[in-house]
């Protein structure tokens, strides 16, 4: 549990420390480095990209031993802190952003105090809803196995309160026995919970990507330069290297949480 703690606590502090990079990438080309910034433009559009989608399902995965120790409420309060983590980004950027629209200093900070109140918000729930996904898929899958194990002839009349017990049970199964194969194990419930939350989560900045494609098509029909096509197919691809990428942190990072406990 003591090794757990330090986990969490190395977790915000990551939280913390990735909130600060994307925050630096976006100062330092644009208030310390005079000129052109050339290529590190794109390194740093992809570093953002690859931090805001990392961030919400890398924290519910994390959230998912708060809940098998002390159950939902815990975790939900738990998500409280990585998403304050926020804040280390939102409050300079969007205080930058409104002196460079001709706000005095007093305005841009009540205003950007506003957004970072509602964006720490805003990622709370994010990271809850992905956390809920986890456990919710994780369960189901659960019930599922055992109720392959009843008689044929219940399995295909099952009632609701028969469904109910089964949830119940699969999530006492589920808290108590946890096992890892592979990150690409499907079979196992929690695997399959953290690549559906992630999956979700490709979803969202898929069609995000899809609308700003799309927008860039009709504006400038006719007139596509190279560079820009080229970006917008890296993008796309950058999206499934992030899937992946993704999964696989959390997968390890769920893993050696919970080979901690055990030893």
């Amino acid at each position: 549990m003591k090794e757990n703690k330090r986990l969490y606590l190395w977790g915000i502090l990551g939280f913390c420390a990735a909130n600060l990079a994307a925050f630096l990438i976006f100062f330092i080309p644009n208030y310390v480095i005079e000129g052109d910034i050339g290529w590190f433009e794109y390194v740093r559009l992809f570093l953002n990209k690859f931090t805001e989608f990392a961030l919400p399902p890398i924290a519910a995965c994390l959230l998912m031993k708060i809940y098998f120790d002390n159950g939902v409420k815990s975790a939900l309060i738990g998500a409280i802190f990585f998403a304050l983590a926020r804040i280390i980004y939102l409050l300079p950027y969007y205080y930058l952003y409104h002196i460079a629209y001709g706000y005095d200093s007093i305005e841009s900070i009540s205003l950007s105090a506003l957004v970072t109140v509602f964006g720490a918000a805003l990622m709370w729930a994010h990271i809850a809803v992905l956390f809920l996904i986890i456990r919710m898929v994780a369960i189901r899958s659960t019930a599922k196995s055992l109720a392959s194990d009843l008689p044929p002839a219940v399995q295909k009349s099952m009632t609701v309160d028969l469904k109910k017990k089964l949830n119940l049970q699969a999530e006492k199964v589920l808290c108590t026995d946890v096992h890892f194969t592979s990150a690409f194990d499907f079979s196992m419930p929690l695997t399959l919970g953290i690549f559906v939350a992630t999956f979700g989560e490709f979803i969202i900045n898929f069609m995000r990507e899809a609308v700003d494609t799309v927008m860039y098509l009709v504006n400038y029909a006719g007139y596509y330069r190279l560079g820009e096509i080229i970006y917008i197919t890296g993008s796309f691809v950058f999206l499934v290297i992030e899937l992946l990428a993704v999964h696989i942190i959390s997968y390890h990072l769920f893993k050696k949480i919970v080979s901690n406990e055990e030893n």
